[in-house]
């Protein structure tokens, strides 16, 4: 076992026998557009597979329809914003991005929802493109939440320069974390994943595999299902990065590197957790 998995083990959450689907939280997730439904479906799946009692999803009616046959344990939530945060106050955590797209209507439907959510909330894909020179933004968020970004996502939202960024990851992300009270998941090559009232996690995993477009959907999920469940933000990050490269060494050593599938990562999971129990 290496060191990282004695650092997480203990953060997956519990399951009690006499539990119901109540005992274990409401993933709600804004995801998905005309032209990137797959990505509502993997992080929705995703979030139910690691363990969420409950996932509804909010994406535009047709978006839904085009995928509810592989998801049929997610309900759907209206489009909009009254019926978003109506739906959040039943919820544990908000997964906002993955898919959405960054047209004028979603940019202002997401700048709303980070104003006004009142329950832990995982941003990713265009939910921080959507941020591109308004990171200030980020300050009037009113709970904790999780920044997911990928390097150039990163570029974009701190307005530093790729060559910046790969010249001091850790002091960038550990800066910016503080600047703006949040725990950041700076993707790629052993992730790093960083809050400023805790220590830096690196991640293991360096997987070429893992470089294919969805992947980081599966993640978002993955983290919003633990928070949904319990496990408190900065270690549902530190968590769900694990379980996700993790599962993808496990698929690797069965499939190659070239060969994973984002969906890959939901039927291998169980592996993965198995590893863990």
């Amino acid at each position: 076992m290496d060191n990282t998995f004695e650092q997480v083990k203990g953060y997956l959450p519990k399951r009690k026998n006499d539990s119901n689907k109540g005992s274990f939280g409401k993933t709600l997730l804004v995801c998905g557009s005309s032209k990137f439904p797959g990505a509502a479906m993997l992080a929705s799946r995703a979030a139910s597979s690691i363990g969420s009692g409950l996932t509804a999803l909010s994406s535009p009616k047709e978006v839904f329809s085009d995928i509810t046959s592989g998801i049929p344990e997610v309900t759907h939530v209206e489009f909009n914003i009254e019926s978003i945060l109506e739906e959040s106050t039943k919820s544990n955590v908000l997964v906002i991005g993955p898919g959405l797209g960054t047209d004028k209507n979603v940019q202002e439907l997401v700048i709303k929802l980070l104003q006004s959510i009142n329950i832990p909330i995982v941003l990713d894909a265009d939910g921080i493109n959507v941020l591109e020179g308004k990171q200030e933004l980020l300050k009037t968020i009113k709970n904790e939440f999780i920044l997911t970004p990928h390097l150039k996502e990163f570029s974009r939202i701190s307005g530093l320069s790729l060559d910046e960024i790969l010249k001091n990851k850790s002091f960038l992300a550990e800066q910016f974390s503080k600047d703006f009270n949040c725990t950041l998941v700076l993707k790629g090559a052993n992730t790093i994943i960083t809050h400023k009232e805790k220590e830096t996690f690196i991640s293991p995993f360096a997987n070429s595999a893992l470089a294919k477009g969805g992947t980081g959907d599966i993640l978002a999920g993955f983290i919003g299902g633990l928070i949904a469940q319990g496990v408190e933000p900065y270690k549902a990050a530190c968590l769900g990065v694990y379980i996700h490269g993790k599962t993808a060494e496990i698929i690797t050593s069965e499939k190659t590197e070239y060969s994973l599938l984002p969906q890959d990562l939901i039927s291998y999971l169980p592996k993965t957790l198995k590893y863990f129990l």
